[in-house]
């Protein structure tokens, strides 16, 4: 899982913002001839100028597209998912959250039955009501629980890092 590079800086949350990109398909290029046949799926934001024709590029060679880490608004999400988009990365996380008047990427994922909805179900993340409020919405067949667990994972005990940041 490709977790970036093409997200909304304004949306980082614990992805560093000095290693995102605007959408640049060559740069896509190498990172898939890079990564391989392990690359499975990517996040990006779809509401990036050059969003959504890396979409087309990684739905047509079979990669599972992510929509996270964003500020769409929900006729740019409406637009990716139209495009292949089937996944939302950390629901309620990293993104603007749902406005009566501007229900946003977060409103149109879980409108949309083709769109499974990952959440850190962790109690910390999201809260109970929220993941109630998913369940209720999606159907526990488009809920993917997803863990928050970084590098840290095995470490000793002390001062973890997720790159150059301490934990």
């Amino acid at each position: 899982h490709l977790e970036g590079p093409f997200l909304n800086p304004r949306r980082a949350g614990a992805q560093p913002v000095e290693h995102l990109w605007p959408p640049d398909p060559v740069l896509l290029e190498e990172l898939c001839h890079a990564a391989g046949p392990s690359l499975r799926i990517v996040t990006l934001a779809p509401e990036l100028p050059g969003a959504l024709p890396l979409v087309e590029r990684l739905v047509a060679h079979g990669v599972r597209v992510s929509m996270g880490h964003s500020e769409a608004t929900y006729e740019q999400a409406r637009a990716a998912i139209v495009l292949g988009c089937r996944c939302l990365t950390h629901t309620f996380n990293a993104m603007a959250q749902i406005h009566h008047r501007e229900p946003g990427l977060l409103g149109a994922a879980l409108l949309d039955d083709e769109v499974t909805c990952e959440v850190i179900a962790d109690g910390c993340h999201v809260s109970a009501p929220a993941l109630r409020l998913l369940l209720t919405l999606k159907g526990p067949s488009r809920v993917a629980l997803v863990t928050d667990c970084t590098a840290a994972l095995d470490a000793p005990d002390g001062e973890a890092r997720l790159g150059a940041r301490p934990l």
